[in-house]
């Protein structure tokens, strides 16, 4: 993992604002705002980069995988291969597909974290 105060940080933070900035797409996780801090605060130092995005707060399918029965499992499949075909019409790879990264929100699936992504 990278130092939150060091280069390959910053550049994992702009790359995915700038990849996922451009995807609008229900399974797809969806960026809100990003910037820089402008006040220090405790454990925040001036200038460092942050980034909001949605709230999937029932899990990934990590965690959830083992519970789901098959029907679930192929439907969290379907969603996420199609948030993907809408990211690679628009020249995006996510190049970091894993149960890890699926999250959901309801019976939503939603692949997060654009972070290693190709444009």
């Amino acid at each position: 993992m990278f130092r939150a105060d060091s280069e390959p940080f910053w550049d994992v933070v702009h790359n995915e604002v700038r990849a996922a900035a451009g995807l609008d797409h229900p399974n797809l996780i969806r960026l809100d705002e990003h910037g820089t801090v402008q006040e220090a605060r405790e454990g925040l130092a001036i200038g460092a980069p942050w980034v909001s995005m949605e709230l999937c707060p029932d899990g990934t399918l990590k965690r959830r995988a083992k519970t789901m029965g098959w029907t679930q499992l192929r439907m969290a499949l379907v969603q996420v291969l199609d948030g993907l075909a809408h990211a690679h019409a628009r020249g995006v790879l996510h190049r970091d597909v894993k149960a890890g990264n699926v999250v959901f929100d309801g019976g939503r699936a939603v692949l997060a974290d654009f972070g290693l992504a190709y444009q």
